[in-house]
Formats: C-alpha cells, structure tokens, sequence
C-alpha cells in the first residue's frame, strides 16, 4: 500500500511540474508577443515621424494605428504581470 501511495505522489509532482512549466511557457510566450509589439511601436512611430505635416489623412492613419500598438501593449503587459516601471530584461 505504501508504495501505491509514494507512486501516486511522484505522479502528482510531476503533474505538478508539467504545469509550472506550462505556466512559465504561456509567460515567456506573452513576453515575446510583447516584444514584437514594441518593435511594431517603433517602426510605426519611425513612419509617423517620417510623414509630412501637411499630409492628415496619412497621419491620422497612422496615429490610430499607434493607438491600437499602445493598446495592444498594455493589454499583453498586464496579462503577463507586468506592473508600470517593470523592465522586460529584468524577467
């Protein structure tokens, strides 16, 4: 009986480990969809310098799709337990 009872236990951790690796996968993953939102942020902030001033209806274009980029950012920063001020490298 005991030893259906410690094999039941190393099932069970290991279970256990499977999902905290699960865990710190999903994590890792939301932290490179992060990353490739802030290199769209800067390619998207590059063209909105680039664009002459004169031109609105480009650069309302662009502004909005700035806006969705920020948006898109705190919502995968906050669904991955970033907090304001916290550094991706520090993760």
């Amino acid at each position: 009986m005991e030893g259906s009872r410690s094999s039941t236990t190393k099932v069970g951790s290991s279970a256990a480990n499977y999902l905290n690796i699960m865990k710190i996968d999903e994590k890792g993953m939301s932290l490179l969809n992060l990353s490739k939102v802030i290199l769209q942020i800067e390619k998207t902030r590059n063209k909105l310098i680039s664009v002459e001033l004169s031109d609105q209806e480009k650069l309302l274009e662009i502004s909005r799709k700035m806006d969705e980029l920020i948006l898109e950012y705190y919502r995968l920063a906050f669904s991955s337990g970033l907090k304001p001020g916290d550094s991706l490298r520090r993760l």
